[in-house]
Formats: C-alpha cells, sequence, structure tokens
C-alpha cells in the first residue's frame, strides 16, 4: 500500500457523493441529501430552489461554483426517473490543510 503525501492530497480531485437508495427517492419527500435538496424531488423542484442549475456534457444536472467549507465545488443531480436520487459535490482544486 502506497502511502499519501501532502502533494499527492493537494492535487488530487475533492469528490463527495451523496445518494439515497432507490425505493426512498421515489418519495417527493425524501431525506436531505444536500442543503435543502431531497431526494425524491422533480427537476422543477429542484429548479425552483437552485435556479442555475443547468444541464451538463455528463447527462446531469449540474449548479456551478457552490462555495462548501470555504472551497468552491460543482454539484452535480442526478435524476432517475424523473426523480432526484443522487447529488455529487466536485472540485478539482483539493486543499490539504
Amino acid at each position: 500500500m502506497k502511502s499519501v503525501t501532502k502533494n499527492t492530497l493537494r492535487s488530487a480531485a475533492v469528490c463527495i457523493c451523496l445518494t439515497a437508495p432507490l425505493a426512498t427517492a421515489q418519495s417527493s419527500a425524501g431525506p436531505v441529501l444536500w442543503q435543502d435538496v431531497r431526494a425524491g424531488m422533480t427537476e422543477a423542484e429542484l429548479r425552483a430552489l437552485h435556479s442555475s442549475v443547468v444541464p451538463s456534457e455528463q447527462g446531469v444536472l449540474v449548479e456551478n461554483n457552490v462555495v462548501v467549507a470555504g472551497m468552491a465545488f460543482n454539484a452535480y443531480f442526478k435524476m432517475v426517473a424523473g426523480r432526484l436520487q443522487h447529488v455529487q459535490l466536485q472540485s478539482s482544486s483539493a486543499n490539504s490543510r
């Protein structure tokens, strides 16, 4: 097993994935996945809360440059059968502090 150095951590991409089980995602009042976003929301409900959400190249919805703990992330929202199932926060600039 290789040891992880601070330089590796600085250059690594940070990715936080928040997922609800598919059965829960079918409910319109599912668990909170991130901030005010709940599993099972429709795209219209998501856009009502986050008007800057746009389609991404990966086929999911994305909100760019959201700040979490002082660090910028892109928030990716995956819809399954018209309902929100998965939120992924991703940043290419990791901070090892």
